[in-house]
């Protein structure tokens, strides 16, 4: 059963699907049943909880408007359906490319929560904060790139008031100079930061940036050594960051880890006992002033 509600956390639709072994069904993910210029929640019940499955909501644009069908699109990109939690979330938010930054925090629960959220820049200082209460199934947006001046990069920190309460996403878009039409977009999924070792992977090639965003989710300073693995061997830096601080970093510049393009290797994050670190790795592929294809990989 797939239970939609509006951004106020009104249901709006209940539907039934049947999805054979190892099989897969698509169904509009909103912009039929709710229309253009609206935001919400599904909800994902199967009737047997045991059974395993996936889901992921995906974001098309394409050229032309809601009234009619698109003949080409210029992105697709999807989030991964999750459980809420009332764990510490934390993402990354981000002014470096000039793009639209928006942080979308969503209550999957049937009962009202209370929602702390921070905002910090590199150095882990407080440039934002709220106290959000979220009605049952309902969802908030904050606008998280105009708390940052052009270049600046920083994080987004979310303290659920209840357990199995709450996901988050942080959404990037790139827009066309003279239209301001959205050409690319990105959502990097809000997570626990727990890992003192983690893990991800590049790739340069098709002409690709990649770009490596680190953080710091402890109250102290941290030591971060940073370890590019290719097939040239390793290279290695060694970064400080401040107590929730965090820094975006430049895979691709081969000055600094001998990196070069048509190529893809490893990544290692490797911290000091008592800090924890979380990273994401962006792929952007650059096209004029904006950018016409954006992914991020989590580290793990």
């Amino acid at each position: 059963t797939i239970q939609s509600y509006a951004q106020d956390g009104t249901a709006i639709a209940s539907r039934s699907v049947g999805v054979p072994g190892f099989g897969r069904m698509d169904v509009d993910g909103g912009h039929g049943m709710a229309g253009s210029s609206v935001v919400g929640l599904h909800k994902i019940q199967p009737e047997d909880r045991r059974a395993p499955y996936i889901a992921q909501l995906i974001r098309y644009g394409g050229n032309t408007d809601a009234s009619a069908t698109p003949s080409e699109y210029s992105f697709a990109f999807p989030l991964v359906a999750r459980a809420g939690t009332g764990r510490t979330l934390i993402a990354p938010i981000s002014a470096q490319f000039d793009e639209s930054n928006w942080v979308e925090l969503t209550n999957t629960s049937d009962n009202e929560v209370i929602a702390d959220i921070t905002f910090v820049d590199e150095d882990g200082n407080t440039i934002g904060s709220s106290r959000t209460t979220l009605p049952a199934n309902a969802q908030a947006h904050f606008h998280a790139s105009r708390l940052l001046a052009s270049g600046q990069t920083g994080s987004v920190i979310i303290r659920p008031s209840q357990a199995n309460s709450l996901i988050a996403q942080s959404m990037y878009y790139f827009r066309d100079a003279n239209t301001g039409s959205v050409v690319s977009m990105y959502g990097a999924q809000a997570n626990e930061a727990i890992g003192r070792a983690i893990f991800g992977s590049y790739n340069l090639f098709l002409s690709m940036q990649n770009w490596l965003t680190v953080g710091n989710n402890s109250s102290s300073d941290a030591q971060v050594q940073v370890i590019v693995n290719s097939t040239d061997g390793a290279a290695e830096e060694t970064i400080s960051l401040k107590a929730y601080g965090s820094t975006m970093i430049p895979i691709h510049d081969a000055s600094m880890f001998n990196t070069s393009a048509d190529s893809y290797g490893t990544v290692e994050l490797r911290t000091t006992e008592g800090a924890n670190v979380w990273g994401q790795i962006l792929r952007l592929k650059p096209n004029g002033s904006s950018y016409d294809f954006s992914a991020p990989t989590l580290m793990r």
